[in-house]
């Protein structure tokens, strides 16, 4: 079973009012984090090669997958990986906004001040059952996909990891990026190696830059361009 971004924060924030003890929490967690790759390894039984269609359960794609949305109605229960090009015809970058911003990314949310409360969330969202090595296009945008290489949504992206560049008109959203994140509204991350460039750039923490109106770190809020590199 694979938990999604809001079921990392409801879990992990029932795990920190209930285990006060920090080490406690740190080996819970990271208990937790090898049972998802164990999973996510195991659960991959198929393979289908050249050209495939969108959802598919327990799969591994090399070519091209287009559907509707990589994302199934199994829900966090299916592992999916396409290496070379995804195509997502609808996607959930549609109904995602409705609800606003993911809990993690909102700003009443203190518990990521925590350090090793924002390691624990990181290592664990750095796994992900659904992963693109390659170029996914979306017109809507994908949710809780991991990608290496190019994505490229129309409104709204929720990526659990980006390695490579993420394109989006509205919104870009990813717990980790390494790379390059462009939005024509606003980028927010929990962790960011690389640059932002939006409207808004947000991220917990920063090797890199932010270039927009208006720009927040862990180190500082600043106009046009902010940086860190600590």
């Amino acid at each position: 079973m694979y938990p999604t971004h809001f079921d990392y924060f409801r879990t992990l924030r029932a795990q920190a009012l209930f285990k006060t003890n920090r080490e406690r929490l740190k080996t819970i967690l990271t208990v937790f984090t090898l049972f998802v790759v164990v999973q996510t390894q195991a659960q991959l039984t198929k393979t289908r090669n050249v050209l495939w269609a969108l959802p598919s359960i327990n799969t591994k794609i090399n070519g091209i997958a287009g559907g509707l949305a990589i994302n199934s109605d199994k829900g966090n229960q299916q592992a999916t990986v396409v290496n070379g090009l995804g195509i997502e015809l609808i996607g959930l970058g549609l109904i995602m906004p409705m609800g606003g911003d993911p809990p993690l990314y909102r700003e009443e949310n203190k518990l990521l001040e925590n350090k090793p409360y924002l390691d624990s969330v990181i290592n664990v969202l750095s796994k992900s059952p659904y992963v693109v090595n390659g170029i996914l296009l979306s017109s809507t945008g994908a949710v809780d996909v991991a990608v290496n290489g190019l994505n490229l949504s129309g409104l709204y992206t929720i990526t659990t990891k980006t390695k490579g560049v993420s394109i989006c008109a509205l919104a870009n959203h990813s717990a980790i990026l390494k790379g390059v994140s462009i939005a024509g509204l606003y980028n927010k991350s929990l962790e960011t190696k690389g640059l932002q460039i939006g409207l808004v750039n947000k991220t917990k923490r920063l090797k890199g830059f932010q270039i927009g109106l208006w720009n927040r770190n862990e180190k500082r809020e600043m106009p046009f361009i902010n940086w860190n590199f600590n």
